[in-house]
């Protein structure tokens, strides 16, 4: 598979905004709390980078999975993250 230009930049930007979420974890990590972050919003991530990395198995996208598979994890930890301190400030 030959990749363009174009193809090595978007997945590269897209790794990086799929590991925007660890930024997330990292502040709550070092802030031993997690009440400013949006469950909800955690939440939508991780099933939007489920549903987009499914599409991009299906369509054999290299980028999409790469970058969303990627973003699940990310999504996935956060989360995890969150609830697990939530669950510890009760």
């Amino acid at each position: 598979m030959v990749l363009t230009v174009l193809d090595v930049c978007v997945t590269l930007f897209g790794v990086a905004m799929a590991a925007a979420p660890l930024l997330q974890l990292l502040r709550m990590m070092r802030l031993r709390a997690s009440e400013e972050v949006s469950l909800g919003m955690l939440g939508v991530l991780l099933l939007g980078g489920v549903l987009w990395t499914a599409y991009g198995l299906a369509h054999h996208q290299v980028a999409l999975i790469i970058c969303n598979a990627i973003g699940t994890g990310c999504s996935a930890s956060t989360l995890l993250v969150a609830w697990w301190l939530r669950a510890r400030e009760r």
